[in-house]
């Protein structure tokens, strides 16, 4: 029952390897048409695309073409929620550049609100009253923005701090610019009909945290391929297929990346003679020609 259980793992990964690298090939194809090299392909999913599969990055890739944003200057970049669902993301001053490229921008106010301020919105006439002193202003109670647009009436937008206020990082140290900055975005959003892109400031997670989940993982990985690894030496080769079959069938948290790697080094272990000079597939985090390099070499073994 085990053996044919390794048996079916092993024809699965030697599938999956194969779709990975046709998967590469559409992504390498599409991106030049797109207008990016190999190089800068490979240099926005490692840092402003980290975690997108090829579908994903392809349709990132074609949002940053379409609105003329940079993702190798971090003008853009992409994101996944705790769900898995994947978001493309800008700053304020992304959308203000969106903006000013219409040649329609005529303007853009804004201001914090505090509590002791006396503010009012008249919508009918797109008119805003915020009169306030300098001193005793009270606790920040929200923003608004008011954006202009050739030949429409002016966007009045205001937003809750209590709301968007995340209380991590910049929020903690700077809430004054980050909420005024949540209240810019979301106004010239509306009045330029922006869609698909979500404004950093109205992220329900914080990046910070993301990436350093990111680095906790991609640790436990290594630790658990460095221990495939020592019972490899030692022949313990059983008991490490089933450390394999283990992180395969319950690590939830596992990257496609994670996942290619322990598919990878299943077949050098249940197949051996696949193998070259004991060679295992290079670690997760070297470049995709070292993967292509061992992918010929266990081609040439057969």
């Amino acid at each position: 029952m085990t053996n044919t259980h390794t048996n079916t793992q092993v024809a699965t990964s030697h599938t999956k390897l194969a779709t990975a690298q046709k998967e590469k090939d559409r992504l390498m194809e599409v991106s030049e048409q797109l207008g990016y090299t190999s190089a800068q392909v490979e240099l926005i999913m490692k840092t402003v695309a980290k975690g997108a599969t090829v579908d994903e990055f392809l349709m990132f890739a074609s949002v940053a073409k379409e609105t003329g944003l940079n993702p190798l200057m971090k003008e853009i970049w992409f994101y996944k929620d705790n769900k898995g669902n994947a978001i493309i993301v800008t700053g304020r001053d992304g959308f203000l550049s969106l903006a000013q490229k219409t040649g329609q921008f005529t303007g853009l106010q804004s201001a914090v609100i505090f509590k002791n301020d006396k503010f009012s919105i008249d919508h009918s006439k797109s008119e805003v009253q915020h009169i306030y002193k300098q001193k005793e202003r009270g606790n920040i109670v929200g923003a608004w923005a008011k954006s202009f647009r050739k030949g429409c009436v002016p966007n009045i937008t205001y937003v809750d701090f209590d709301t968007y206020n995340k209380g991590w990082n910049t929020w903690k140290t700077h809430p004054q610019q980050m909420i005024i900055k949540c209240a810019e975005a979301i106004s010239l959003k509306k009045t330029f009909g922006i869609s698909g892109i979500m404004s950093q400031e109205e992220l329900h997670f914080d990046p910070q945290d993301r990436a350093k989940e990111e680095i906790k993982n991609d640790e436990m990985h290594r630790a658990v391929i460095n221990a495939i690894k020592e019972l490899q030496a030692k022949d313990g080769l059983d008991k490490a297929n089933d450390i394999i079959n283990k992180e395969l069938q319950e690590n939830g948290d596992l990257t496609d990346k994670q996942r290619l790697e322990l598919e990878s080094l299943m077949i050098t272990i249940t197949e051996p003679d696949k193998a070259v000079d004991g060679e295992i597939i290079p670690e997760a985090d070297e470049t995709d020609e070292l993967l292509e390099e061992f992918e010929e070499k266990v081609e040439n073994k057969k």
